[in-house]
């Protein structure tokens, strides 16, 4: 009789729990100007990494850039730890561009800003995630 019991009520939870209606699952995300901005960003390092040319220099050519980089002006995007350094501008005491963190890096910068030397360059870059 025990058993039978047992038996009744954990088939009754069953068919409770495995009947019950489930929620749809979340709808994608809506695309943003930043997740353009890393998917090009993303497009850059890969291309730019199987050209053999990141093993020369970390500046990357404008042959490279993707039109949403290249809209943007750059003066000069650089390859930083599978991320993309992009100079927008360079005077002194000012943010001189933005970083861009890419889904294919395992470097993720902490905090919003970023300084960086590239030669004898050094940049202020405000990070996008």
């Amino acid at each position: 009789m025990r058993h039978t019991l047992w038996l009744f009520v954990a088939t009754a939870v069953f068919l409770i729990t495995g009947c019950a209606e489930r929620s749809a699952p979340p709808e994608p995300a809506l695309p943003t100007a930043e997740n353009h901005l890393a998917m090009a960003a993303m497009d850059i390092v890969i291309r730019f990494n199987q050209s053999g040319l990141a093993a020369v220099s970390s500046e990357i050519p404008a042959e490279f850039w993707t039109a949403e980089i290249a809209a943007l002006q750059p003066l000069r995007v650089y390859l930083h730890n599978n991320n993309l350094a992009i100079v927008l501008s360079h005077t002194d005491g000012d943010t001189d561009g933005i970083y861009l963190h890419t889904p294919i890096s395992s470097y993720y910068p902490t905090g919003d800003r970023l300084e960086l030397t590239f030669g004898e360059e050094s940049y202020r870059f405000n990070v996008t995630y």
